[in-house]
């Protein structure tokens, strides 16, 4: 019979939401970390197991199971695609699958992040966002403007309710009350204070996200 004793699945984001490239594991397990360590990420978010899913039932015969999100659905995103293969190709590698050869480490320092918060829209209206994919915010940090469509002044912003890395970001330039536009992932505030090269997550992962500046208050 034949045995799996690792398992990797591949994943975009949903239509009209795009995925920073990350994994998400059972950061609890050994196993599954020093896996998900070696594949390379930029994000290494912590999912609980859940009853009926691919995932939960490895976890049954005590197979450590990766699941790695990327773009977004119906898109052919190459960063995305070359990023997903070299971690596999490391995973591979690191559980003797290939023969050993010089890898290059990945140029991103991964996050290891235990918990992700969707922030959601709190009106309807046009949604303007001031972040990227990858970007490192701080807690009150102003994240999207939701403004009213018939009056410019008519406006609410939605700011971090924690210091977080953007992993996931809505596609749609419209929101009702309630839509979930961007996924935040905690980090540590010792984190937090290190240096981020933001350039270097946008060179190597090609993101064109546009960054609108946060408009003043006005009167």
């Amino acid at each position: 019979a034949v045995v799996s004793t690792q398992s990797t699945g591949l994943h975009t984001g949903a239509i009209h939401r795009t995925n920073l490239p990350q994994l998400r594991t059972d950061l609890t397990n050994e196993k599954c970390l020093g896996l998900a360590r070696a594949f390379g990420a930029p994000v290494i978010l912590h999912s609980s197991l859940r009853d009926g899913s691919f995932r939960g039932a490895a976890n049954e015969y005590n197979i450590p199971a990766l699941v790695y999100e990327a773009g977004e659905a119906l898109r052919l995103e190459e960063a995305s695609i070359k990023l997903g293969l070299k971690g596999v190709m490391r995973v591979m590698r690191h559980l003797n699958m290939l023969p050993k050869k010089p890898v290059k480490a990945p140029a991103i320092q991964p996050w290891e992040c235990n918990q992700s918060q969707w922030l959601r829209s709190s009106r309807d209206g046009l949604v303007l966002l001031h972040i990227k994919q990858g970007h490192l915010v701080k807690e009150g940090d102003t994240m999207m403007t939701i403004v009213n469509p018939f009056d410019a002044n008519d406006s609410e912003s939605i700011t971090a309710p924690f210091d977080g890395v953007v992993i996931g970001l809505s596609q749609l330039p419209l929101a009702n009350e309630g839509d979930a536009l961007v996924h935040l992932a905690k980090v540590s505030s010792t984190l937090a204070d290190t240096e981020y090269d933001q350039e270097v997550i946008e060179e190597e992962l090609d993101l064109g996200v546009a960054q609108l500046p946060v408009p003043e208050n006005q009167d």
